[in-house]
């Protein structure tokens, strides 16, 4: 009886499992339809009558605190209204929104802006 060797490189295996895996593999999502957009709010109130109109959502993790206070003194000093700061995990930031907000980060950062 003979003896067959096969030899196959990485690249080759690497091809081979990115093969195999396109042929099992599952249909990609697709996005919903929107069928009618909302208005563009090119002027949303931060600030009215002197009293804070919206707050700012940070992430839970604390990386933009440093820039939320500096936005919260911006605002403070241009109009004299405390913009509160809140973690994107408060009853503040939930859905249904209550409100207007500044949202600092991205999806990967702030739960808000991924639940949006």
């Amino acid at each position: 009886m003979r003896r067959m060797t096969l030899r196959v490189g990485p690249l080759a295996v690497a091809v081979g499992l990115f093969v195999a895996g396109l042929c099992g593999a599952a249909p990609a999502p697709t996005p919903p339809e929107i069928a009618k957009l909302k208005p563009l709010c090119l002027e949303t109130d931060v600030v009215k009558d002197g009293k804070p109109a919206a707050a700012i959502v940070v992430p839970g993790a604390g990386q933009y605190d440093d820039l939320a206070a500096g936005i919260a003194e911006a605002v403070k000093k241009a109009t004299g209204a405390a913009l509160p700061i809140v973690k994107d995990d408060s009853p503040r930031a939930a859905l249904p929104l209550r409100g207007n907000l500044i949202a600092l980060g991205n999806r990967s950062t702030n739960a808000l802006i991924g639940r949006l």
